[in-house]
């Protein structure tokens, strides 16, 4: 049986999962820019102009598609390109989760309309690419929390996030 005094690690990793590891004095970056690149390169992408901010959407409810919608986004890698969006959210990029998940909602039957959503998104990641998650060593043992969403939309979800932070620091 192995024991964990027999495991020895020679070097830290750069990489795992496509997740980039960059160490620094008392942090840890992880970030995912090869795999934004793939991504762009499959969403054929890689040649869009880079955006800052995701615009907010709201789709409009159509019955009927036409022939030519149809076919359009029949050669779109809609699917793949939402799953790895979802991949992105929960790794190393939090702030597209709720757009990522607005997108989610159409994966049976996508519209163009939808297309431009996802777009939108990856034209951020292009802009973002070297973005990711920070992890800094602290004295204090206390878990904070921080983050860019526009929690200001829903006034309730201001108070939900206060409540989270406030509990994990209370707790810890």
């Amino acid at each position: 049986m192995i024991k964990p005094t027999d495991v020895k690690i020679w070097k830290q990793p750069e990489s795992f999962l496509d997740i980039d590891i960059i160490y620094g004095e008392g942090y840890i970056k992880l970030s995912q820019p090869g795999f934004i690149e793939k991504l762009l390169q499959i969403a054929e992408m890689q040649d869009a102009n880079p955006r800052m901010s995701i615009p907010e959407m709201e789709f409009t409810i159509e019955t009927e598609i036409s022939e030519a919608e149809e076919q359009y986004m029949k050669r779109i890698k809609y699917r793949q390109v939402i799953g790895s969006l979802l991949w992105l959210s929960i790794t190393t990029r939090p702030t597209i989760s709720k757009f990522v998940s607005v997108a989610s909602q159409y994966l049976i039957r996508p519209r163009k309309q939808h297309w431009k959503h996802v777009q939108s998104i990856l034209r951020h990641l292009k802009a973002t690419r070297n973005a990711g998650l920070v992890y800094r060593a602290s004295n204090d043992n206390q878990l904070t929390c921080f983050t860019d969403a526009d929690w200001a939309i829903d006034q309730w979800s201001i108070i939900k996030a206060y409540q989270l932070t406030f509990e994990l620091l209370k707790h810890s």
